[in-house]
């Protein structure tokens, strides 16, 4: 801004000193043509005029207009010399608001890069990080579908296990085989299992099951503990019968109540059928 305010300056001096010349030239003409009209009128009055006189008024005449236009070369000579410094400086301006101008564009360029350059950058690693975040999240959804499918899997074959029953002890045929079917969702397993009594006090089971390309096994062993002696067994079935014995001679009492009020209930009501009747 400082820099254009002085080109203007110099723009305004500039047109000042060609006006000033311009005027000067008009005063040189104007004068010639004094100089022209006076040479005319002494020629017209040599008659009347003394040639010594005539000449002496010429030449001071002569030597003014000469006076004045040596000062006149002078001062325009100071203005070319000023016009030629303020070119210079207007020039000089002008190349140092061109340097400027570059060296503004070429680190707006620079800056343009940078931002550019940044931008693609973020880019690029915004598409990494959406790309990556995607893989996670299939390979997420992908472990997710596997491990619904094997649960649903786990749950048919112990649906299935669950089906696998003994029919208890049985000396004469201490050895079961068990098969059972269990399904959960849309999945289907099957089990197998066996048990085993080696005597009425110890059971060894076994079972295996499968539901696609899962499979699910297990042993185990069963042991009963504190069996009564057969004094012990004599006296609970004797409990067992009189308890039973006792159970239905109540039930046999209560019967007879029971058909006793049902009696009475019965001749109270002819009885007063009989009175209403009369």
């Amino acid at each position: 801004e400082e820099q254009d305010k002085a080109i203007n300056a110099n723009k305004d001096a500039i047109q000042a000193n060609s006006t000033a010349i311009q005027a000067n030239a008009d005063a040189i003409k104007a004068n010639g043509d004094a100089i022209k009209a006076n040479g005319e009128a002494i020629k017209t009055k040599a008659d009347a005029w003394d040639t010594a006189k005539k000449f002496a008024a010429v030449q001071e005449m002569f030597d003014d207009q000469t006076r004045k236009n040596a000062e006149l070369d002078k001062k325009n000579e100071n203005q070319d010399k000023a016009i030629k410094a303020n070119g210079e400086a207007i020039k000089a301006n002008g190349e140092a608001i061109n340097t400027e101008r570059d060296q503004r564009v070429a680190m707006d360029n620079v800056l343009d890069k940078k931002i550019t350059d940044e931008a693609t950058n973020r880019a690029n690693e915004d598409k990494r990080i959406e790309a990556k975040f995607d893989g996670e999240v299939a390979r997420l959804d992908s472990k997710i579908d596997k491990l619904d499918a094997r649960v649903e899997k786990v749950g048919a074959m112990a649906a299935a296990i669950a089906n696998l029953h003994t029919m208890g002890y049985d000396p004469e045929a201490p050895t079961e085989i068990a098969v059972g079917v269990g399904q959960y969702r849309d999945k289907t397993g099957m089990a197998l299992g066996a048990f085993h009594y080696p005597n009425r006090d110890f059971m060894l089971s076994f079972s295996v099951s499968t539901a696609g390309d899962e499979f699910m096994g297990g042993i185990g062993a069963t042991w009963k503990f504190g069996r009564k002696s057969p004094e012990e067994l004599r006296q609970a079935e004797a409990e067992k019968a009189a308890k039973a014995k006792l159970a239905k001679a109540e039930a046999a009492k209560k019967a007879a109540k029971d058909a006793r009020v049902a009696a009475q209930q019965k001749r109270h009501a002819e009885m007063l059928a009989a009175r209403t009747g009369k």
